[in-house]
């Protein structure tokens, strides 16, 4: 997994992660430049978190890539990556209409990016655009 030296930046009391996006990622990340909570102000913690948070920013990436192929399964797996790198669990659509409305609200908000456009590559992982591609989900569970 690609990793540069982390770097951490304190905002108000709270550190973060900053860091470039690599070239490779640039097609499914828009901004240049990613900023994310560490959730912390002992920048000891932050600097325990900061690696895993940005392994699993490379893994998104990397499902994101993945899910552009045109095979079912891959895109189906790289789905649950993507899901998965959101905190979420990738759920087909009609499990999606059974949730509260908060869960599936929570589930949209995640596609919003920091400039307010939508990540219409996590979209489907997220949201389940993943019909029409010939398979039975109920098989990948």
């Amino acid at each position: 997994m690609w990793r540069g030296a982390m770097r951490l930046m304190m905002r108000g009391k709270t550190w973060h992660l900053r860091q470039r996006v690599p070239a490779q990622f640039a097609s499914v990340e828009d901004p240049r430049e990613v900023w994310v909570s560490l959730k912390t102000d002992s920048r000891q913690q932050a600097t325990k978190k900061a690696p895993a948070i940005w392994d699993s920013l490379v893994a998104g990436w990397e499902a994101q890539l993945a899910g552009r192929s045109e095979d079912g399964v891959a895109q189906l797996e790289a789905a649950r990556a993507i899901a998965a790198s959101h905190g979420l669990t990738y759920k087909p659509a009609r499990d999606l209409e059974d949730l509260p409305l908060e869960d599936l609200l929570a589930r949209v908000e995640v596609l919003q990016r920091r400039d307010g456009t939508v990540n219409t590559v996590a979209a489907p992982a997220v949201l389940d655009e993943l019909k029409g591609l010939g398979l039975d989900l109920r098989h990948f569970h």
